[in-house]
């Protein structure tokens, strides 16, 4: 465009050619705007597809990490995108998610050691007894899922006693019909389950497991899912295992 400009300006060719050149200068214009205006549109667009992209991993993940359970499997998860993570804005919000929930896990951490040790004594003072549920209690608020969606929403049940027959069973519900979900369950033809009660949270079970031993000092806590993967029913004589 400038070479035009300096032979119109100094008029070496005549208006014939002139105007030739300046069809020339306008061709050449418009194809380099075009091909540049095409080359700054397909990059809005790559970079468009690329957030967009991102948002939906982002979305993803955000939604599996807030239904995990298990404080120490929310903390892997955290570690892994935080290093794998495209670059950008994604890595960072995972890296920095990571240094808000640092402070929790040292305490998860260390909590669980506390635990440990705890539950290893075969004679504890009422007051390691207290604290001992009060970090248990603290483990469980940590370890529970941020949302729980209705599939993986959980009973937790304390067990007083498994017999192979349905008066075996009859004669433990007895003892503990008082409370308002006492239960007998069926799991298959030789096993009829007897329940102290139903809880929410492990932490309810938990504190709740002291009062059951009293009956059967050898009552455990399980979760109802790995009972009965899809729940129970009820039915004439007692409950029965949904598998």
């Amino acid at each position: 465009m400038f070479f035009i400009y300096r032979i119109l300006k100094d008029k070496e060719i005549d208006d014939a050619r002139a105007d030739k050149f300046i069809e020339l200068g306008k061709w050449l214009f418009v194809s380099v705007a075009m091909v540049l205006g095409a080359a700054v549109i397909s990059d809005s667009f790559k970079e468009r597809d690329q957030d967009v992209k991102e948002m939906a991993l982002f979305e993803k993940y955000a939604t599996t990490f807030s239904t995990l359970e298990g404080f120490d499997v929310k903390w892997n998860m955290c570690e892994y995108f935080a290093a794998v993570a495209p670059e950008g804005q994604l890595r960072e919000s995972w890296g920095k998610y990571k240094e808000v929930l640092n402070p929790y896990f040292k305490s998860y951490t260390n909590n669980k050691m506390v635990v440990g040790v705890l539950e290893d004594k075969k004679i504890k003072t009422t007051s390691e007894i207290m604290v001992l549920k009060k970090i248990q209690a603290d483990i469980a608020s940590l370890d529970k899922p941020f949302v729980i969606s209705e599939a993986s929403m959980n009973e937790y049940l304390i067990i007083i006693s498994n017999d192979e027959s349905l008066a075996g069973a009859t004669d433990e519900f007895n003892k503990v019909k008082a409370n308002s979900k006492a239960c007998i369950i069926k799991q298959n033809e030789n096993s009829f389950i007897t329940i102290f009660d139903r809880y929410r949270t492990q932490a309810e079970a938990l504190d709740a497991l002291s009062a059951a031993k009293k009956v059967n000092a050898g009552a455990y806590i399980m979760e109802l899912n790995r009972l009965c993967s899809k729940g129970i029913l009820p039915s004439t004589d007692c409950m029965i295992c949904n598998n």
